[in-house]
Order: structure tokens, then sequence, then C-alpha cells
């Protein structure tokens, strides 16, 4: 008569097994996101510590003080250049260039 025993190494690899067998889902659903560039005209409404607010009649951008060739002023008029999503579930609005 045999009987079944694991040691801590067995345990280990059992586990571990396990554990990347539920991350994988099957096929990945829904593909790549599409985007479309606009060039729109928005306001600097707020400024925060490591981005700021641009209002476009309507919609909201958080854009990071990065992208600025110098520190904006609220109420300073730009336009950027965005991609805007018109498929997948990425990000909604990319914010590429700031003039």
């Amino acid at each position: 008569m045999t009987y079944f025993s694991l040691n801590i190494r067995d345990l280990f690899l059992l586990v571990a097994l396990l554990g990347l067998s539920a991350c994988m889902h099957g096929p990945k659903v829904g593909g790549a996101c599409t985007y479309k560039t606009l060039i729109e005209d928005v306001t600097v409404t707020a400024i925060h510590s490591n981005y700021s607010e641009l209002s476009h009649e309507h919609a909201t951008y958080q854009v990071p003080l990065g992208l600025f060739t110098s520190a904006p002023l609220i109420g300073a008029e730009y336009q950027i250049t965005i991609e805007s999503i018109t498929k997948g579930s990425c990000t909604p609005h990319v914010v590429k260039a700031i003039n």
C-alpha cells in the first residue's frame, strides 16, 4: 500500500501553478482601442501641484504641467491636440500637445 505525500517543495509548486493558471482567462476581448485626433481651444480653469485643468465647451481635461513650455495661468487660452477614443475601453482622451 502506498501513501500520497507532499513535501514543502511540492506544495509550493502546486500553489504556484494554481496561481498562474488563475491568471489565464482565455483570449483578450475587445481588441485594440482606436482614437481620432482633435484640435480644441481650451481655457485654464485650475492649477494643481502637478497638473492643470483645461476646459472646453463640453469637457475638462487634466493636463500634466510638463506638457506646458511655461507655467500656465488661470484664464489663459491654449490650443491642444488630443486623441479622443472612438473604439475600445482605454483612456478616453489623451492630450498630445499644447500650443
